[in-house]
């Protein structure tokens, strides 16, 4: 899989799962869950709905979340959504927020950590 289609996927996973503006297309027990998250998938998609833009700020070609073979796909934060916020603000300037997948786009989670938004080896797109 190459880097185009790693990053194709990681967009359709943020928008499916209702991390950007559009309203999340996965539902109930589909949705995807972080470490962090609610039990309730309607909790889940009212507090991550809005949070990300929906296209990918930068892609490495590694998984950040195993350190090994794969890919991390970085998204920024949704600069309006948090303007009122002015901790939030600043973070989302310096950090946003990460899918990883193995080398084949399987295996896709939003990692709970910020990445830095000028990590080594973060090509931008």
């Amino acid at each position: 899989m190459n880097e185009a289609e790693a990053v194709a996927i990681a967009e359709k996973f943020v928008i499916a799962n209702g991390y950007t503006d559009l309203p999340a297309t996965a539902k109930g027990s589909d949705l995807s869950r972080e470490s962090i998250d609610d039990q309730n998938p309607e909790a889940r998609q009212r507090f991550r709905a809005n949070t990300l833009q929906r296209t990918a700020y930068g892609v490495l070609a590694e998984n950040a979340w195993s350190e090994g073979p794969g890919w991390t796909v970085v998204f920024r934060y949704n600069l309006e959504r948090f303007r009122d916020d002015p901790q939030m603000s600043r973070r989302a300037s310096e950090q946003g927020r990460a899918v990883v997948m193995d080398p084949n786009g399987t295996d896709l989670r939003m990692l709970h950590v910020g990445i830095a938004l000028d990590a080594k080896g973060l090509k931008r797109r």
